[in-house]
């Protein structure tokens, strides 16, 4: 098997590879990155599809927890696509008003949740990977700048592509 790991792959001489790559490259620029990704404006369906965690250091400041919940829609043009929400355990305002918003997310996932307890709030959202949101996207402008938030309104039942969500 090859270096790669790739039955049948083949490693080639770098103009060759080039050549079959600017044969693609159509492809490769009609491609969508999601890297920050946000969905345009309006309702969405999406479904819980990971939690990343961990201490995320700020320009050298101290170190403050965070969590990352990683949304995928469900139906419409933008099906399949992912954006990921950050909440950070900040100081002022900024941490206030994210953890406002995990608060209201694990709520939502499951109310039996202590709201004062961190742990558990992470805990409520890893064990419930493949849970099914409807939330809305908003995009506002200030001071030149766009700035795109997904609320979280409501846990949904599970849906299939081109049904409707029921509450």
């Amino acid at each position: 098997m090859p270096e790669n790991g790739q039955a049948g792959a083949q490693q080639v001489p770098d103009d060759v590879f080039e050549k079959a790559l600017r044969a693609h490259n159509e492809q490769y620029e009609a491609a969508e990155s999601d890297r920050n990704w946000m969905p345009p404006t309006g309702p969405h369906t999406f479904f819980l599809a990971g939690v990343r965690k961990g201490l995320y250091p700020k320009n050298g400041s101290p170190q403050f927890p965070y969590i990352s919940a990683k949304f995928t829609i469900v139906g419409g043009e933008c099906n399949d696509r992912s954006f990921s929400l950050f909440y950070g355990f900040k100081p002022g305002d900024a941490g206030r008003i994210s953890l406002s918003q995990l608060k209201t997310l694990v709520a939502l996932t499951d109310p039996a949740v202590d709201s004062k307890d961190g742990v558990a709030a992470c805990n409520a959202l890893t064990s419930n990977i493949g849970a099914v949101y409807a939330g809305q996207c908003v995009h506002t402008e200030k001071n030149g700048r766009v700035f795109k938030n997904v609320y979280v309104n409501s846990r949904v039942d599970a849906v299939s592509p081109g049904e409707e969500p029921t509450a």
